[in-house]
């Protein structure tokens, strides 16, 4: 008898196809997810503003938040020894120049810039130095919905980069300038805070200057002060003539300043007259940042 021969049982081939369909459906998970992830970010992305190209400000003022308004006082000041013209130190410059620029960068995005110099005595335009909206910087961009180093470059060249040279080459004393402090300021309140299409936006100020103005303190004239002039106990009550600021935030960079025949008077109690001053306007001073020597 022969011997019975075994039969090998065939075996089992591994699917060919088995890999490939695992690889195919990982590579298609990660398709629908990069997909999927871009139109989400599309779709959380507003939409493009439109912007006049000259002021980058929103052609719908409804855009615009804020109403941040600068304003540079350049009025004649002279060596305390002399009485000849004094130029201001080109470090109290630097420290105003710094200290607004820190200021721009902080604001909020379509901030409507407008920087004026005190120039203004009613009996002419109180026309503005520049105007200028804040653009986005690129801080919130990234490269799949945009271009944030493009966007960066922007606004430095379009909107940082001007307003500080123009704050740097206007900061200081002039010897052609000898306007209203006062007067200025209230065409601040009625021309820039007041504009009726921007009535929904807040409002903020920051103001360059010494602040010495001789009707602080009872005087009639730069001539003629003796220390022993009357002061006012608070300003004058509002009216027609002076404005209310529309609850405005107010910065003021408070210039060192030495007179021939004035005392020092930048102390706490002329700081207390300008507070009383923005209060009854309805503004309040939010920050004093003292600059120039001997602070």
């Amino acid at each position: 008898m022969s011997p019975r021969t075994r039969r090998r049982r065939p075996a089992r081939r591994r699917s060919r196809n088995s890999g490939s369909d695992f690889t195919t459906w990982i590579l298609g998970t990660a398709i629908v997810l990069i997909v999927g992830g871009y139109i989400a970010v599309r779709v959380s992305t507003p939409a493009p503003v439109d912007l006049d190209q000259e002021t980058l400000c929103p052609t719908d003022p409804a855009l615009i938040p804020r109403v941040h308004a600068i304003l540079l006082e350049r009025n004649r000041r002279v060596i305390a020894d002399t009485g000849e013209f004094a130029p201001m130190d080109p470090n109290t410059v630097s420290e105003i120049r710094r200290l607004l620029t820190e200021e721009l960068a902080a604001l909020p995005r379509y901030t409507k810039v407008v920087l004026h110099e005190v120039s203004y005595d009613r009996r002419t335009l109180f026309d503005p130095v520049a105007t200028l909206c804040r653009p986005d910087d690129g801080s919130n961009d990234n490269v799949i919905t945009g271009n944030p180093e493009m966007v960066r470059r922007r606004f430095d060249e379009r909107f940082l980069g001007p307003l500080t040279k123009i704050i740097g080459e206007r900061s200081g004393w002039s010897p052609d300038h000898r306007y209203s402090l006062w007067q200025s300021l209230d065409g601040v309140a009625r021309l820039v805070f007041g504009d009726p299409a921007l009535a929904h936006a807040g409002r903020s100020l920051s103001v360059v200057s010494d602040f010495v103005v001789p009707q602080n303190f009872g005087l009639s004239s730069w001539q003629g002060f003796h220390p022993g002039a009357e002061r006012r106990e608070a300003p004058p009550a509002p009216n027609y003539r002076t404005p209310s600021f529309g609850g405005a935030e107010v910065t003021m960079l408070y210039v060192r300043i030495h007179y021939r025949e004035i005392p020092d008077i930048q102390g706490n109690e002329h700081l207390g007259w300008w507070d009383r001053y923005f209060t009854d306007r309805d503004a309040m001073i939010a920050e004093v940042h003292h600059v120039g020597a001997d602070w």
